[in-house]
């Protein structure tokens, strides 16, 4: 099942701007990216870094790097971890002062602590023992948790269904049950919104037949705001209380 997911995610994996769901996932990046507090000053690659003091911060499934960037350019001391080391290699091309570490995000091993984990568009890829087991690790290991899941009761994911769409290695979760489950392991939420109330969909795969394009779903996310358990995309921030 990873090497399925490996190899999905290199195909397209903010690689492909024609996926119309883009207009969404967009959304959420620019919103991460504005509610990432200050970690330090921003320290250009070729300084030493040993000469400052900066927050650290943890990047889960870190991708092709859009979250890790922002946390660099916020003042981090980054380490980011993902499955897939093709992507492990294009962060440290384009991000040379950040720790990469190659590693399933449901077992982890590190035993240090961070002030901020990130773990954006990540969450929908573990299952829900190795979901808890994360949350488990994380009231140990950081300060603050910003983070987000699909949502089992979003439109879109009633879509999948029915239409037998959903990938194997896709997981979906309610808001309730996902914060009830943080409260057990110790979180306090301190922020939640929703994105994509109506996510772009097609009658066929491949995003053939398209009967919500991204101008429709961008006009009707407006709502976004006032539909927060109904959106795709149900984002979180929490504290260790």
């Amino acid at each position: 099942m990873t090497d399925a997911m490996v190899s999905y995610h290199r195909e397209f994996w903010e690689t492909d701007r024609r996926d119309p769901r883009r207009v969404v996932f967009d959304a959420l990046n620019r919103y991460v990216e504005s509610r990432i507090p200050y970690g330090g000053p921003y320290i250009p690659f070729e300084l030493d870094y040993d000469r400052y003091l900066r927050f650290k911060a943890l990047d889960l499934g870190c991708g092709r790097g859009t979250v890790t960037r922002m946390l660099v350019m916020k003042g981090y001391e980054v380490t980011a971890v993902d499955v897939d080391p093709v992507f492990l290699a294009e962060v440290k091309r384009k991000l040379p002062g950040v720790r990469t570490i190659q590693g399933d995000i449901g077992d982890l091993k590190l035993e240090e602590t961070f002030d901020l984990a990130t773990c954006i568009e990540t969450a929908q890829n573990l299952a829900p023992l190795n979901l808890l087991h994360l949350l488990t690790w994380l009231r140990k290991h950081t300060r603050r948790l910003l983070i987000n899941i699909g949502n089992a009761h979003s439109l879109y994911s009633l879509w999948l269904r029915l239409r037998r769409w959903q990938n194997p290695f896709v997981w979906t979760y309610r808001p309730d049950q996902f914060e009830s489950w943080l409260a057990a392991e110790g979180f306090k939420l301190t922020h939640r919104k929703g994105f994509g109330l109506v996510m772009p969909m097609s009658l066929r795969r491949g995003w053939k037949w398209t009967f919500i394009g991204p101008s429709l779903a961008s006009a009707i996310n407006r709502l976004d705001d006032y539909a927060t358990p109904y959106c795709h995309i149900y984002y979180l921030e929490a504290e260790v209380c």
